[in-house]
């Protein structure tokens, strides 16, 4: 890649990639926020328990109230700041690897899913990281990754990758899901199989179809963990981390 692009590569740490993450959630949070009057995806929306984000830029100036969850295939990091710095933990499991483990079954047994949600729930209290024990109960989770957009299309009930990037990427990231809303996904994925979930209304990757009961489970942890009823679905990353860096530098400058 170096030799054809002539760019210079650099591997970023993984506490460089958290405070990216962190960085691009918060620059996403003001950006949403503020622009109360802007369309949401609760506009285009009649689903219970799907909201705007409208009124959450006030947390973006607190940082320390914000605890970010990347939910991945294979780990799940937990990011919050801590004083002045950037604090995360990753653990082990993640949607693949949970379905892996603890799901046999087509469509998955109740058992099976209490087990794999018991298995995140005990993980993620014993995690003792500051990402997860800073003083104070945060004041929004926000969950960033494929799970939390596959949640937010399913929501939504939109067709197709046509229809979900119909909507300006800053509209549609940030909706905030509840307990309820997220329990009832679940509820529906798992009564399912694969097959099944693969063509509902909303799954517009096919393949992720496999996983999604293990994602959701996943975001329902991480909102038992931090003692919270709704949380941010958020496509903010590493880009937009870097994108508010280089605003910041040049606005220094």
């Amino acid at each position: 890649v170096q030799e054809a692009a002539g760019v210079e590569l650099e591997v970023v740490s993984p506490e460089l990639e958290a405070e990216l993450s962190f960085a691009g959630v918060l620059a996403t949070m003001m950006v949403n926020g503020r622009d109360a009057g802007a369309p949401t995806a609760s506009s285009v929306s009649a689903a219970s328990g799907v909201q705007g984000m409208s009124g959450l830029s006030d947390l973006a100036g607190d940082p320390q109230r914000v605890l970010v969850v990347d939910s991945g295939g294979m780990s799940t990091e937990f990011i919050r700041m801590r004083a002045a710095s950037v604090q995360s933990v990753s653990l082990p499991f993640g949607a693949v690897n949970l379905m892996e483990r603890f799901v046999k079954e087509d469509p998955p047994a109740l058992g099976e899913i209490e087990a794999m949600r018991e298995y995140a729930r005990e993980r993620m209290r014993g995690a003792s990281h500051a990402a997860l024990n800073a003083p104070g109960a945060p004041g929004v989770l926000v969950v960033v990754g494929g799970t939390a957009a596959t949640l937010v299309s399913i929501s939504l009930g939109l067709e197709s990758f046509e229809s979900f990037y119909r909507f300006d990427r800053d509209q549609v990231s940030g909706v905030v899901m509840s307990r309820a809303e997220i329990e009832r996904i679940l509820a529906r994925l798992v009564a399912l199989p694969y097959a099944e979930r693969s063509r509902i209304r909303g799954m517009i990757q096919p393949e992720r179809a496999l996983v999604m009961p293990a994602g959701a489970a996943i975001i329902l942890g991480a909102m038992d963990t931090a003692g919270v009823d709704r949380a941010v679905m958020s496509f903010a990353g590493i880009l937009d981390g870097m994108a508010a860096r280089l605003r910041a530098v040049g606005r220094s400058g």
